[in-house]
């Protein structure tokens, strides 16, 4: 079928359309070393033919004849070729990409790197075999770095996650990647990683943070000013009067009461700012919550016309923490809760274990741990969108007879206690 004519006499004329062999003819060169020879030929109209010839012996140890034979391989090798071209277009993109992209193996060996990963770590060509991914995260990042991966291994998928990475020279790099794991049926699992370097733009909110920091501070400073200077106001104004009433011989004891009153109105707005200084470190112990939250919210609402509900998960984990600062937190929570429910409602307390992975998958700004997790929320107004990222800010109150040390102090509180609180 693949002869031009059937009734050619030489190979040439029927499979390479030639008048005489072709140059690099597989025949002849198997006449010329008496050697099988195998080569890829164009044959006549076009197609690609895999030609091994074997040479065969007479008596004398010459070539008596040789037996090729064709395969036509044109499929194939257009299959090849358009499987290389797609390959190239794919390692053009890989290698000319702005993020970093690595793949690494169980053991943390380097399988391959991109050139933005190369540029970006200061590697040299022979850091891809030196090199592992234990060295190149910061220590700071390590742990939560290696349990993200054994999640993988044991589960698959794919875990997002910021990370800090070191080059050659000690420089540090914050970086926003996703990792994936890969497992073939009798291969090795690797992982593959794609990060994008995001040092500047953290570089940039930090000083946005810095701004907003210096900000909050002069709030705050302000706003104790103001308070103490209204207390202050007070005692020295009834000590005044105390001293008129006793050179007229008017009884100054309500006068000394009054001035009471603002010396420990005083007092308790120095263990509020206390709270969120040094000075209040919690002293822990190991407490279960149940009973604590309980009591917490029967005094909250006792003369009230709110409710509460618990929906506490059975077996709650005992936590380390100071019951005097978490009552503190509860009661201020309570608080917001009645005053945004002034017709009445119920207040809602949930609360549940979070295992180590369940606690990681929701990347949380703290160390990675197994946690407790508390939902308190009510029937009331809600709170503007504007407001919610002022809400923790001290001296900010949305109430008009409110100080706005309330939030900040549970914040502070939760905080201390390696804990996190959102809204």
């Amino acid at each position: 079928r693949i002869l031009k004519s059937q009734d050619c006499n030489h190979c040439y004329e029927g499979i390479c359309g030639e008048e005489a062999p072709p140059e690099g003819c597989t025949l002849i060169n198997i006449l010329e070393t008496k050697k099988p020879l195998s080569s890829k030929e164009i044959g006549f109209g076009g197609n690609i033919y895999e030609v091994t010839g074997i040479p065969v012996f007479d008596e004398d140890q010459n070539i008596d004849h040789v037996v090729m034979t064709y395969a036509d391989v044109t499929a194939r090798d257009n299959a090849l070729k358009a499987m290389e071209k797609s390959e190239k277009k794919y390692r053009d993109l890989f290698e000319n990409a702005n993020d970093l992209i690595a793949a690494f193996s169980s053991d943390g060996a380097f399988l391959y790197v991109n050139s933005k990963w190369k540029n970006a770590l200061e590697w040299r060509p022979e850091d891809l075999d030196e090199a592992k991914i234990a060295d190149t995260v910061a220590p700071e990042y390590k742990r939560e770095f290696f349990q993200s991966m054994e999640m993988l291994r044991r589960g698959g998928g794919n875990v997002s996650m910021e990370t800090s990475f070191i080059s050659r020279s000690g420089k540090k790099l914050i970086l926003d990647g996703n990792v994936t794991v890969s497992s073939e049926p009798g291969e090795k699992p690797f992982f593959r990683g794609i990060f994008r370097d995001i040092t500047l733009q953290k570089k940039l909110e930090e000083e946005s943070n810095k701004a907003q920091r210096l900000e909050s501070v002069g709030f705050l400073a302000g706003g104790i000013a103001h308070d103490f200077n209204n207390l202050l106001t007070g005692i020295l104004g009834n000590i005044s009067l105390a001293r008129l009433y006793k050179e007229e011989g008017i009884d100054i004891e309500p006068k000394l009461a009054d001035a009471e009153k603002a010396i420990l109105r005083a007092q308790n707005l120095t263990a509020q700012l206390l709270t969120f200084a040094k000075g209040g470190a919690p002293v822990k112990k190991l407490i279960r919550l149940e009973e604590l939250i309980s009591d917490s919210a029967n005094f909250a609402t006792s003369n009230t016309n709110v409710t509460y509900k618990l929906d506490i998960e059975k077996g709650l984990w005992p936590v380390e923490a100071d019951p005097g600062q978490i009552d503190q937190v509860f009661q201020n929570l309570f608080n917001n809760s009645i005053h945004a429910m002034p017709d009445g409602g119920e207040i809602t307390i949930s609360g549940r274990n979070l295992p180590v992975d369940e606690a990681a998958e929701l990347h949380l700004p703290i160390a990675a741990a197994p946690l407790i997790c508390l939902t308190i929320s009510d029937e009331g107004v809600g709170i503007d969108y504007d407001d919610l990222d002022k809400i923790f800010d001290p001296y900010f109150s949305t109430r008009e007879m409110g100080m706005g040390l309330g939030l900040a102090t549970v914040y502070s509180v939760v905080r201390n206690h390696g804990g996190d609180i959102a809204v």
